[in-house]
């Protein structure tokens, strides 16, 4: 149980704007855990960064070394922030783990300064299947301002 939910709430109001506090109030611990770690991280203005460390042979969705798909704390794509604009469904599917894994440690009291699982793979690189290679790693940094 979090030491007075509704304080911490109340002190990260701006960041929650589109939480209402009764629902929050219904919130089991773990998910208000979760919502005040990104209340935290948008405050901070970090981000997840998905950098394609590797890509050889072909790739559908085009992914090239140095690419980054630039997400928020809780998971959202944010395009006008990443390279190439567009997600691809393949390797956003090998992320989910990847971030429930991260998300659980961070709601659980782990500090919030690196992925703790941070590379990953995609499951379908090119027509047919095999024909290349994608791999990516996470990390988290503040946005520019």
């Amino acid at each position: 149980m979090m030491e007075n939910p509704e304080k911490l709430y109340e002190e990260y109001r701006k960041e929650l704007e589109f939480l209402p506090l009764d629902k929050f109030r219904n919130f089991s611990s773990y998910m208000q855990r979760c919502a005040i770690e990104f209340a935290k991280g948008k405050r901070e203005g970090q981000r997840v960064v998905v950098e394609v460390t590797e890509s050889t042979g072909v790739c559908n969705a085009g992914y090239r070394k140095g690419d980054r798909l630039v997400f928020n704390m809780i998971g959202m794509y944010i395009p006008e922030e990443s390279t190439p604009k567009t997600a691809c469904v393949w390797l956003l599917h090998e992320l989910v783990p990847v971030f429930a894994a991260n998300e659980a440690l961070m709601s659980n009291g782990v500090p919030v300064t690196a992925p703790y699982y941070d590379t990953s793979f995609c499951s379908d690189p090119g027509p047919p299947a095999g024909w290349g290679h994608v791999e990516v790693r996470l990390r988290i940094e503040k946005t520019k301002k």
